[in-house]
Parts: C-alpha cells; sequence; structure tokens
C-alpha cells in the first residue's frame, strides 16, 4: 500500500480494547443477510476445528514424547457408536494429520468462494424473477455458467440493462491492497478469476500443480505436480466477497428498489 493511501480503506474497528478487528456496519438485501450469515458460519466452523485440532494434536504429541506412543500404536475411534469406526496405527494418523489443515482449508476456501457464486445467483435470479421471463431459473442458470467471471458480469449486465462496467469494479477497490498467491492484482474481477481457477484445479485436477499455475504464481515457491495445500491463513484473507457482495448488492437493490436494512456483520451468524 502506497503512503499517501489510507491504512484502514475497509474501515475495520476494534470490538472492545484488546478484541478483534471487523468491519463496520454495512446495508444488506435479505439474500446478502444469508451470505453474510453463512460466510460467518464457514468461517467460524473453519476456527472452532482449528482450535480443536490444535489442542487435541498438542496432547496426543506430549504424550509421544513421554513414550506413551509408538508409531506401531494401535489408535480405534468410534465415530458413530455401533455404525462407524476407525482403526489405525500412530504412524498413519501422524502421517494423515500432517495434511489434514491444508485439506481443512481447500475445502473451507471452495466452500467461500460457493457461497459468493451463490449469492449472485440468488440476486440474478430474483432479478429476473422481478421482470416476469418466462423460466428465471434456467435464465440465471445460462447467465452463471459457461463463461468466465468477465463474461458472467458482462452478460448479467446486459441481460438485466445494468452498468456493471470494468471502472466501477475497479473504483470500488481501489484503495484495498489485493494479493492472490503472492501475485498483486488491481482489479477485483481478475481476483474472482483467479479464485475461480484455484477452485477448478482444487476440483477438476486432482488438487495438483501443473507447469502453468506454478509459473504464474512463481512468488508462492510451488512445485509443479506437489498437492495444492492452501495456507491455513487463506480463509481469512478473502474479505474481497464481502466487498464484492456489497457492490453487487447495491447495483441490484437501486435496479430493483429492493430494502437493504443496516447491520453488523459479526452479529449475522447461521448456525
Amino acid at each position: 500500500m502506497n503512503d499517501d493511501q489510507p491504512r484502514n480503506p475497509l474501515d475495520m474497528y476494534q470490538l472492545y480494547q484488546d478484541g478483534p478487528y471487523v468491519l463496520p456496519q454495512t446495508k444488506c438485501t435479505n439474500r446478502r443477510i444469508d451470505f453474510v450469515g453463512r460466510a460467518n458460519s464457514i468461517l467460524g466452523f473453519f476456527t472452532v476445528i482449528s482450535i480443536a485440532s490444535t489442542q487435541g494434536s498438542d496432547s496426543i504429541f506430549k504424550a509421544e514424547q513421554e513414550g506413551v506412543f509408538t508409531d506401531d500404536t494401535a489408535f480405534r475411534l468410534n465415530i458413530f457408536p455401533g455404525v462407524a469406526s476407525s482403526h489405525l496405527n500412530y504412524g498413519l494418523f501422524k502421517k494423515a494429520f500432517s495434511r489434514a489443515g491444508g485439506n481443512l482449508t481447500n475445502q473451507v476456501f471452495l466452500m467461500l468462494y460457493g457461497n459468493f457464486e451463490a449469492y449472485v445467483a440468488d440476486i440474478v435470479l430474483d432479478g429476473l424473477s422481478s421482470e416476469n421471463v418466462e423460466d428465471p431459473y434456467q435464465d440465471a442458470l445460462n447467465l452463471m455458467v459457461l463463461s468466465k467471471w468477465r463474461g458472467k458480469v458482462d452478460r448479467i449486465g446486459q441481460r438485466l440493462k445494468i452498468v456493471m462496467g470494468k471502472r466501477r469494479f475497479v473504483n470500488k477497490f481501489r484503495d484495498i491492497e489485493m494479493n492472490f498467491l503472492g501475485e498483486p492484482c488491481t482489479d477485483p474481477i481478475e481476483y474472482l478469476e483467479m479464485t475461480a481457477e484455484l477452485c477448478h484445479r482444487l476440483v477438476h485436477s486432482g488438487g495438483r500443480m501443473d507447469q502453468d499455475f506454478v509459473d504464474r504464481f512463481s512468488e508462492a515457491d510451488l512445485k509443479v505436480d506437489e498437492a495444492i495445500l492452501l495456507p491455513h491463513h487463506m480463509p481469512y484473507q478473502v474479505q474481497i466477497f464481502m466487498h464484492l457482495s456489497d457492490l453487487f448488492d447495491g447495483i441490484f437493490g437501486a435496479k430493483y428498489g429492493w430494502e437493504r436494512a443496516v447491520i453488523a456483520p459479526e452479529k449475522i451468524v447461521d448456525y
């Protein structure tokens, strides 16, 4: 971030002394409130599982240091008593656990991306329904598939007669520093494109990196054919979804006259 840019472009504030920083109050349609609730629920799940895993592994590894466990020590866990159980030795447990954090982060990342994509699909469906098209669901599906994000945004704008040009998105994010796997980015739609590509690789490419992906994100120190295991902090760094939802919400709300309530994002939890 340049020296002449604001140091807190997201206007985050501290809930209480020594407490966490959170996003400010924001306007939301009902669809965006649902989106925020799902996002908070996903991040809450990720946080509590991470804490429980850390505490549990610390206790188990301490027992190993004290000689309680060896690699051949048998483990049996009744996952659902009478229905399913897991049998493994401590050596296999350690091997599986070494990748567990990255695998969990991968899945949470996919969930957060899917949550945003679902939100956009929902408001597009609502917009089409307001215009009494013959089959709004199929129309919305056609707009959301078979193209990258730049194409989606262009097609949605053309179909619903909404101004959704590149400048509008870039201006919204001009003070926000965006970085994806070490690559700086100034266009939020480009960021979405990279996010979508990563999700595609996690799901459809065996979760591994090829030469093209390694070359594109050279700063991330990736290696060809290695499994993609995202850094544990990454889910907390995709706040771009929150701010993109604000932009879409404002555009669609203005177009269709939808009511937007003022909410505190940290208080909307879908548990």
